[in-house]
């Protein structure tokens, strides 16, 4: 969950807000309709809306690194004591009356076109939590007061959420403006949906275009400079709060502690994300760094490996290098050493190996390092690397083994943490790569095989021709 600020020229917010207030007239009271999208034929020669729609869409999606098909949307103007504590997850509508069948979006937008001092809730309650009423274990809830020009991005049909009247501002009976646009994005298109309707409004209302109406939104994430949390103890989330929060109405914070800090924080310190959470509550990234240092301290420090260590699992990257590259490398690599001496057999002291630096060969170093980016984005991504924790490459070499020099290298351990291991021929019979638990290991050409360097693994011997293979030793810094 974040929260993102919309920088926009004013002049298309006020537009586009014209273009909803035109197309609502169409339909009585809120307008609720879905786009196609096409990332090949995005165009601009649309409504403000759309574009803002489109915009919106492409830099969520490429944020996270997701894809859809589909922009459903919808637009809510006020808010009364009927739409409070109504309490939902996203999903189609359709699927779900008809068979039951839960069917969710991708990612919710909500955009808001005003402030408002009614939040929206969102206790971190699952489906499955929802529908068997497992609240027990819950620890946290957070809210979010709108601010004008804001976004709130979620996964909407995955967290249950609702707006609630924490700070009472709403008298019996009473209606107040909330302008809202919520955005839902989907891969296959909602049911009970129709494409052309938004097409038709258009026409009726005659919306009219300017020659340049492109948003050029600049989305800011102001999660942490709007984000406070109050720690209460354990016992505040009980069944029976969450039970109350969901299935009463009439809901209400009856903690005034707790209430008075929540009004302070949001009316005089300007805080708008409030996050109420159990005092030892520890979030899933500290939880996740606590046990990546233990893993890390047990194989670099105390040498007493458990058999859950992430680090004893081992990582096949494939296609680092195509064909030609490799070919390239070795090329370089030879023609390197024919004109510098010949391959190096010194440089590592306990288990040398006939090999060259990369960094003394110019015309591959900068290729090879640019490559080793998208490598250690996916060592991160696989071992699960805490926010912070960077690599420190302190060696780069090529190796050779040939039939009749060096044919294999001993069980042994690196000097680094991390060691990475890419094949770049295979006119060569035998080789591979064994490991402490009696696994061999094969590469394809052009592919890797990541491990930690501190656990024992050896090079199986050639029986003939020659194996070249690139390998990068590197050391992880884990910040604060």
């Amino acid at each position: 969950m974040e929260i993102y600020k919309i920088n926009c020229d004013d002049k298309f917010l006020d537009l586009m807000n014209q273009n909803i207030e035109e197309l609502s007239k169409v339909d009585d009271n809120d307008m609720n309709d879905i786009l196609q999208y096409n990332n090949n034929d995005c165009c601009y020669d649309n409504s403000y809306i759309e574009n803002f729609l489109y915009d919106t869409m492409i830099y969520h999606l490429n944020n996270l690194n997701l894809t859809a098909n589909y922009i459903e949307f919808w637009n809510k103007k006020i808010i009364n004591t009927k739409s409070i504590n109504n309490w939902h997850f996203d999903k189609d509508e359709f699927f779900y009356n008809k068979y039951r069948k839960f069917i969710i979006p991708k990612l919710t937008i909500i955009t808001y076109l005003e402030d408002s001092d009614i939040p929206i809730l969102i206790p971190r309650i699952s489906h499955e939590d929802y529908l068997y009423k497992k609240f027990e274990d819950k620890t946290d809830f957070i809210m979010y007061f709108p601010k004008k020009n804001t976004q709130l991005v979620f996964n909407g049909g995955e967290q249950m959420h609702g707006v609630v009247d924490i700070i009472k501002s709403l008298e019996e009976k009473q209606e107040k403006s909330r302008k809202i646009l919520v955005v839902n994005l989907w891969d296959d298109k909602p049911r009970g949906t129709d494409i052309e309707s938004f097409i038709k409004k258009k026409g009726i209302v005659n919306l009219k275009l300017i020659n340049d109406n492109k948003s050029n939104i600049i989305f800011k994430n102001i999660t942490d400079e709007t984000k406070s949390v109050i720690n209460v103890d354990k016992t505040f989330f009980s069944f029976e709060f969450f039970n109350n929060l969901i299935y009463n109405k009439s809901f209400e914070l009856k903690d005034d502690k707790i209430l008075n800090e929540i009004k302070k924080l949001y009316i005089e310190d300007n805080k708008n994300l409030i996050v109420l959470q159990d005092k030892d509550y520890k979030s899933d990234e500290v939880l996740n760094k606590e046990r990546f240092l233990k893993d890390y301290d047990s194989i670099k420090i105390t040498k007493q490996i458990d058999y859950k260590n992430r680090f004893l699992q081992r990582l096949k990257i494939d296609n680092i290098f195509d064909k030609f590259t490799c070919d390239f490398i070795i090329n370089q690599s030879e023609l390197f050493a024919k004109n510098n001496n010949g391959w190096t057999t010194r440089r590592h002291n306990n288990y040398p190996t006939t090999d060259l630096p990369v960094c003394d060969i110019k015309n591959i170093y900068i290729l090879i390092l640019e490559k080793f980016k998208c490598v250690f984005e996916k060592i991160k991504h696989h071992y699960v690397f805490p926010t912070n924790t960077e690599f420190n490459m302190n060696d780069l070499f090529i190796v050779k083994y040939n039939e009749n020099i060096q044919t294999k290298l001993e069980m042994h351990q690196d000097g680094s943490f991390i060691t990475i291991n890419i094949l770049l021929n295979d006119n060569f019979e035998g080789g591979g790569s064994i490991f402490h638990d009696g696994i061999t290991e094969y590469n394809s050409v052009g592919s890797g095989i990541v491990h930690c360097g501190m656990l024992d693994h050896g090079g199986k011997e050639i029986t003939k021709g020659e194996r070249y293979i690139l390998v990068c030793f590197s050391d992880i810094i884990i910040k604060n």
